[in-house]
């Protein structure tokens, strides 16, 4: 109200609620005004970040029966085995992962998929959990879904931009900025805008979310102040310059792991910089599983 807009209605709220995917928020983003419409690589990539199949045509929704087939066509063995490390398509699983790691060149639009992918994280991650035997026994209010809220009377959620120094995240976050202020349905569910913070109201369940720029510190101590709704570490592989460093990639991951809510994500989206360090050896790590995984199922 003390915005001047009208609060979301209960259609928007299960329009942006737990069903909601990645790949439908990116193209009703476009619609509104983003113009980030993605390729059919960025396409396969943002269902299996949903942990959905990326087996299938990669068509948008809005495509014309009669456009041309190669901007909708399935990946093929090799493009799957070059962007995702496994020769056979990615299946279903039952939650999305929890890590997200784009290893691409600069202008790509890694970091804009990544800024889309916290929103989607912050509207549909669980802000529930099941209650402690100390809360039965008090008699806390537990909900008929057999849970109680994982917050704290006026404790917010938050969504963190991490990079070595808090002026490197202004671009992710400005890109997040610019995605909800241009959505109508998604302007009406913000609450505080400022240069530092934005704060937006989730439709579904009226939880609180808070956007914000943080730099990486030893052992992501400020990290862990309350619990994540999502986080993006850009420019992941420049973390770690120096091998003494004190403050590093590693300590700030685990940190905001710590803290991730279900169905809640990271993402560490990079341009390559060294074949040594967290990130690259993390990467690797998640290539090699892939293609294991591809291999055995075949």
């Amino acid at each position: 109200k003390a915005l001047g807009v009208q609060p979301p209605t209960t259609q928007v709220a299960q329009e942006l609620g737990p069903g909601l995917t990645l790949e439908r928020l990116i193209d009703t983003l476009a619609y509104e005004g983003s113009k980030f419409y993605p390729s059919r690589i960025q396409r396969a990539l943002v269902r299996a970040t949903d942990g959905r199949s990326t087996a299938g045509p990669l068509a948008p929704p809005t495509m014309a029966a009669n456009a041309d087939p190669a901007v909708s066509a399935p990946l093929s063995a090799e493009e799957h085995f070059y962007h995702f490390g496994s020769w056979s398509p990615l299946g279903p699983i039952a939650m999305p992962p929890r890590l997200v790691y784009l290893r691409s060149g600069i202008r790509s639009g890694k970091t804009k998929l990544a800024a889309i992918g916290v929103i989607k994280s912050a509207l549909t991650c669980i802000a529930r959990r099941p209650p402690t035997p100390e809360e039965i026994a008090a008699g806390a209010e537990i909900g008929a879904d057999g849970l109680v809220h994982a917050l704290q009377a006026n404790e917010t959620l938050k969504v963190f931009f991490v990079t070595p120094k808090v002026s490197q995240s202004a671009a992710a976050f400005n890109y997040v900025v610019g995605a909800i202020m241009g959505s109508p349905r998604l302007a009406k569910c913000v609450i505080k805008r400022n240069t530092e913070e934005l704060r937006l109201r989730r439709p579904c369940d009226g939880v609180e979310i808070s956007f914000r720029c943080e730099a990486a510190s030893p052992q992501g101590n400020n990290i862990r102040s309350g619990w994540l709704a999502g986080a993006i570490f850009d420019e992941s592989a420049f973390f770690d310059q120096n091998d003494d460093a004190a403050v590093t990639l590693q300590d700030n991951v685990t940190a905001a792991l710590s803290r991730l809510l279900p169905g809640a994500q990271i993402w560490l989206p990079s341009s390559p910089w060294a074949d040594d360090g967290y990130w690259h050896e993390e990467h690797d790590k998640h290539q090699k599983r892939a293609a294991k995984q591809g291999a055995d199922s075949e």
